[in-house]
């Protein structure tokens, strides 16, 4: 065996110089005593780099978990109806959820384009299922009804060119296009009727029909048709065919809900769009208060005698009217909206491409008439407003369901209706504004979690430097005096693991805690993004778990 293969052997032959050579006692008390500083080496790095690690990665953990299932949860069971709900002990009351403005999110809504476009589809569509399905889950309501504007740019998708649009078969004589939207972009412009029914099927996975519950998405808004004179005939017929009449009568819980199709009322050039609204309009009066059956007289007359005339009945109780359009009702401009609204500023009165943002006077005035409603539910603002008309009708425009829509805490409105026998001055409708997830303050806190992450990486980086630990686990031998490579080698893999550890020239061992950290900004970057790395790996897999495991 050559003399050096082991620099820390305690049996090498005697040196020329007149070094003492260490007694076996004394080998065995330098074993014991690199023994006992490798263990502390090791407690200090499990001190240090292992347990800040693990402490970010538990955090991530509970961080995820709170942001992607338990604000949902939270946000729902804190509307619970029992909390809210003011009726008879014995009552049983119908319990209806308003959905407004879902708006998928498609190449009509931003101008962003790849991946950026593609991941605020995903999370929008993730949120609004979460919310959906924990709705229907935790509060249980007999009827869900959505107030329009299901798609973004679902007016847009069609084979139908607006600019040959025309009603010359109808009250003109001349071609009358449709104004093409101004923000048009060239790439969506080509989407046809293939691209709508790929977002139909879209939004029935989103809103999937809850078994034995009623859900109503038949209302349409001006994002799906239109508005006004901008509706095409093809849109609005693919509509009808795919949700339904676009106005309806429903009765729930001793009440009547009557849907109108606003958009197409305020058409007033192609009667193939605002007649069958119009029509359903003129008859809700008829509709909605139906005669007394004729009573019959309960006695045996001869057959040469004629029967009495029965006398004449007075029309039945009307059942309290809800009404529910997409547009709201016209109200004076800079009306207050109430203490819920996110935003400063009123509802404006204003119109554009393919929308306005309230009806025309008269039209409102006209449905507020025929339905004789006393509550009205509208959509298309994006965020709450609460307003009372004349004769003691209130309004409740409804937040967006969607956290792109403009709104940092998106909504829906709950409204329970008293089954019980009610006189016409009694209140049987009751409501509440519920909040949905701030998604944007989730996302901040991810941010700010990304940040800690980096942080906790510097500060463990700072202390293994002070203590002396090399970051790679690989340090230069301390000892002198011996300038073979094999014995330098040997002394770098003491008992296998890499250490600081070697004999100095009497045999006795020594440890030097010199910085094994190279100057500049080099070893740092690169530890921290070692160990960003290795917390993402964890975060990654639990993230993934909790968006498929939904």
């Amino acid at each position: 065996m050559s003399p050096l293969s082991s620099a820390c052997s305690f049996n090498r032959p005697r040196s020329t110089s007149n070094a003492m050579v260490p007694t076996r006692n004394r080998g065995i008390l330098a074993r014991l005593r690199s023994y006992y500083y490798l263990v502390g080496e090791r407690k200090e790095w499990k001190g240090t780099l292992f347990s800040i690690r693990r402490l970010v990665e538990a955090a991530w953990i509970v961080v995820l978990w709170w942001g992607e299932r338990r604000v949902f949860k939270s946000a729902i069971e804190a509307c619970q109806w029992d909390g809210w709900e003011d009726w008879p002990e014995d009552a049983m009351p119908h319990r209806v959820i308003l959905i407004a403005d879902p708006q998928l999110v498609d190449p009509h809504t931003y101008p962003r384009r790849g991946p950026l476009l593609s991941a605020t589809i995903f999370y929008t569509d993730q949120y609004m299922s979460r919310s959906y399905e924990t709705i229907q889950e935790r509060l249980s309501p007999s009827t869900t009804v959505f107030l329009g504007d299901l798609f973004d740019g679902g007016r847009e998708w069609t084979h139908e060119q607006s600019s040959l649009y025309a009603q010359d078969h109808h009250l003109h004589e001349d071609l009358i296009p449709i104004t093409e939207d101004p923000r048009g972009a060239k790439d969506w412009k080509d989407y046809n009727d293939n691209y709508w029914m790929d977002e139909y099927r879209r939004f029935l996975k989103v809103f999937p029909s809850w078994p034995y519950r009623r859900t109503v998405k038949t209302l349409p808004g001006n994002h799906d048709l239109g508005m006004g004179n901008g509706i095409r005939e093809g849109v609005k017929d693919r509509f009808r065919t795919y949700f339904g009449e676009t106005s309806r009568v429903l009765e729930a819980g001793n009440h009547t809900i009557v849907l109108i199709d606003s958009v197409s009322l305020s058409n007033d050039n192609n009667p193939k769009i605002y007649l069958p609204a119009r029509d359903f309009l003129d008859s809700l009066p008829d509709l909605l208060t139906p005669p007394l059956p004729t009573p019959l007289p309960h006695i045996i007359e001869e057959a040469a005698n004629p029967l009495p005339s029965p006398p004449k009945q007075d029309s039945i109780f009307q059942n309290p009217t809800i009404l529910l359009t997409h547009v709201p009702l016209y109200r004076p401009a800079d009306t207050p909206c109430g203490p819920h609204r996110e935003s400063k500023d009123p509802i404006l009165i204003h119109a554009g491409y393919q929308y306005r943002n309230v009806l025309q006077p008269a039209l409102s005035s006209e449905i507020l008439q025929k339905t004789n409603a006393k509550y009205v539910f509208s959509g298309d603002d994006h965020d709450y407003c609460e307003v009372e008309h004349a004769g003691n009708v209130k309004e409740v425009t409804v937040k967006s369901f969607s956290w792109a829509m403009g709104v940092r805490r998106p909504g829906f409105y709950m409204v329970s209706l008293y089954t019980g026998n009610a006189s016409p001055d009694t209140e049987s409708v009751q409501g509440r504004l519920c909040l949905l997830p701030d998604q944007w303050g989730v996302f901040n806190v991810y941010i700010f979690m990304l940040l800690v992450t980096i942080l906790a990486a510097l500060f463990d980086f700072r202390r293994n430097r002070r203590a002396g630990l090399n970051y790679r686990g690989n340090v230069l031998p301390m000892s002198k005096g011996f300038g073979d490579p094999d014995t330098l080698n040997a002394c770098r893999h003491l008992n296998g693991k890499n250490n600081n550890w070697c004999d100095d020239e009497d045999g006795d061992f020594k440890y030097s805690k010199r910085k094994q950290y190279s100057a500049g900004w080099k070893p740092w970057v690169v530890y921290v993004v070692r160990e960003v790395l290795s917390v993402a790996a964890v975060v990654f897999a639990w993230y993934a778990w909790l968006i498929w495991r939904w």
